[in-house]
């Protein structure tokens, strides 16, 4: 039986993992860099978010990224040509992880990404996320047990990232430090 629970007006349903259930659910983005970036958009689905979270890196490091690595979620031509308009490195997956999509893109700028992450240096590119961006999340739902978010409405559960991205930037600064 698959039951229904009340969501908040910027969630979405999404179904849980043993797929019983849909639940309200936000999608949250640790940009894996040095600072960590905390944010935290609703569009819903993922392909809408790369943009704005691009723009958020942006003006909270007064720098562009030089390269971006993403999974297949995040593919999209306008993604893409995005990507190519501000001269960012992109490296996104169009299949599910480093297997081939199921269809060969046509557009101009996913056909490029599609051969661009086929060549050799692609997939040594792309591979990286498992040891850059993969580690974040198995510290942050393992180490710090954080897997599902306490509180409701979109003002409080990015407060509620803020403070797990600080807690993964303190972790990170602390391994950094020499202490004496």
């Amino acid at each position: 039986m698959l039951s229904v629970i009340q969501r908040g007006p910027y969630s979405i349903l999404a179904a849980n993992s043993s797929v019983e259930a849909l639940a309200a659910s936000f999608h949250a983005q640790p940009l894996v860099q040095m600072p960590q970036v905390s944010d935290f958009t609703f569009a819903g689905l993922v392909h809408q978010e790369m943009k704005p979270l691009l723009d958020r890196v942006r003006n909270n490091t007064r720098r562009t990224p030089k390269r971006l690595l993403a999974d297949a979620g995040y593919a999209s031509e306008s993604n893409f040509k995005s990507l190519h308009r501000r001269r960012i490195d992109g490296y996104v997956s169009l299949g599910c992880g480093e297997k081939d999509p199921r269809k060969i893109p046509k557009d101009k700028h996913s056909l490029a990404m599609y051969r661009k992450v086929k060549t050799k240096r692609g997939k040594e590119q792309y591979r990286k996320r498992k040891w850059i961006v993969e580690p974040v999340y198995g510290w942050i739902k393992s180490v710090m047990g954080f897997r599902t978010f306490s509180l409701r409405g979109l003002d409080n559960v990015q407060g509620e990232w803020n403070l797990v991205c600080l807690a993964a930037n303190l972790r990170r600064l602390n391994r950094k430090m020499e202490w004496t």
